[in-house]
C-alpha cells in the first residue's frame, strides 16, 4: 500500500507546475482586483467554472505516464536456449535498462524541479507580500510599485513556463526573420519601472541587422540578461546594448560576478555571492538562458571585473541578413 501511495505521489509530483501556474493565475487577479477595492467574487466564480477541466487534465496526464511506464515494465526476459529468443532477451534486457536510465534521470528532474519550486514559491511571496502591505497601509496606492511587483511575478513566472517548455522545446519553435532593435526595445519598455527607479541610463548602439531565430524564445533570453544588469548595476549607472558583426553585448557597471563563480553562473541553482548579496535570486535565470541558447545555436559568454560585466550573445552568420 505504501508502494503504491509513493508511487501515485510521484506521478502527482510531475503535474505540479500545471496546478501552481493554474494558482497563480487565480491569485494575482485576486490581489488586483484586492488594490482596486473590487469585488474579487469573479475571481471565485472563474475558479468554480475552472477546477473541475483542471483537475480532469491533471488525472488524464497521470493515467497517461501510468499507461506508458506498465507497457516498460511488461517487457520481461524470458530464459532460453533458443538462439532467436537469446536475442530478443538482449534487446528487451537493453531496453529494460534504458527505460531504468530514463526513470533515474526523471526522478533527478523531478527533485531539482521540487528543489525550483521551492525557491519560486518564496521570490512570488515578495511581491505577493509588498502588494498585501500597500493594500493595507496605504488608502491609495502607487501605481509605479504596482507595476513593478507585478513585473517581478510576471519575470518568475515566465522563468518557470519557459522551464517546464524546456522538455518539449522542438515542438514550442517558430522561427521567422527578427531585428535585435525590436527585441531590445520591448525588453526596455518591459523594465522602464527598474530604469527608472534606479535611474539608470540605457544606452542602444544596434544595426538594422535581420536575425532568423525564434522570438519568443530570443526575447526571453535578452529579457533574463537585462534584467541581471538590472538588478546588479549601481544606481544612475548606464546598461549598455552593443550591437558588432554578429554579437550582441549587454554591460552594465556595478556588482561584479566573483571569478570563483563564473565557471558555476550557469548550474541550475546556483546563486553565487551576487544571489547571497541580493537575496532575491533563483538561480535559474542563466541556466534557462544558457539552455535555450544551445538550442538556437546561439553562443553565450559572460565575463566580469571590477568595472564592469558584459554578457555577449554570438549569433550564427548564416542566421543573419544585412
Amino acid at each position: 500500500m505504501i508502494c503504491k501511495i509513493k508511487y501515485l505521489a510521484q506521478l502527482l509530483s510531475q503535474q505540479i507546475i500545471i496546478l501552481i501556474v493554474y494558482l497563480t493565475m487565480l491569485v494575482i487577479p485576486t490581489m488586483i482586483l484586492k488594490l482596486q477595492g473590487d469585488n474579487v467574487n469573479l475571481v471565485w466564480q472563474t475558479f468554480q467554472f475552472t477546477w473541475i477541466p483542471v483537475l480532469l487534465v491533471i488525472i488524464c496526464r497521470v493515467y497517461g505516464s501510468h499507461v506508458t511506464i506498465k507497457k516498460v515494465q511488461k517487457r520481461v526476459p524470458i530464459r532460453s536456449w533458443n538462439p532467436v529468443l537469446q536475442v530478443q532477451q538482449q534487446v528487451i534486457l537493453a531496453e529494460s535498462q534504458r527505460f531504468n536510465d530514463l526513470e533515474s534521470q526523471n526522478y533527478f528532474k523531478t527533485r531539482q524541479l521540487i528543489d525550483y519550486l521551492m525557491t519560486w514559491s518564496h521570490e512570488m511571496k515578495l511581491p505577493i507580500a509588498a502588494l498585501n502591505l500597500m493594500a493595507e497601509q496605504e488608502s491609495t496606492v502607487d501605481s509605479d510599485q504596482v507595476v513593478k511587483q507585478l513585473s517581478l511575478m510576471k519575470n518568475q513566472l515566465e522563468m518557470l513556463l519557459s522551464y517546464e517548455r524546456l522538455n518539449d522545446f522542438n515542438h514550442d519553435l517558430d522561427f521567422s526573420w527578427l531585428t535585435i532593435a525590436d527585441i531590445i526595445d520591448e525588453t526596455i519598455k518591459e523594465y522602464s519601472t527598474f530604469f527608472i527607479e534606479k535611474q539608470l541610463k540605457p544606452v542602444i548602439r544596434v544595426s538594422p541587422t535581420r536575425i532568423l531565430s525564434d522570438q519568443k524564445w530570443l526575447l526571453f533570453i535578452v529579457k533574463q540578461l537585462v534584467y541581471n544588469a538590472i538588478k546588479y548595476s549601481n544606481p544612475q549607472s548606464e546598461i549598455e546594448l552593443n550591437w558588432s558583426d554578429n554579437q550582441l553585448t549587454i554591460s552594465n557597471h556595478g556588482l561584479p560576478i566573483a571569478a570563483n563563480d563564473l565557471p558555476r553562473i550557469f548550474e541550475p541553482g546556483f546563486t553565487g555571492d551576487n544571489g547571497h548579496q541580493q537575496q532575491s535570486a533563483t538561480g535559474m535565470g542563466l541556466y534557462l538562458v544558457q539552455q535555450i541558447c544551445q538550442q538556437l545555436d546561439i553562443t553565450i559568454t559572460i565575463s566580469s571585473d571590477p568595472q564592469v560585466t558584459r554578457a555577449a550573445l554570438t549569433f550564427p552568420k548564416a542566421a543573419l541578413k544585412v
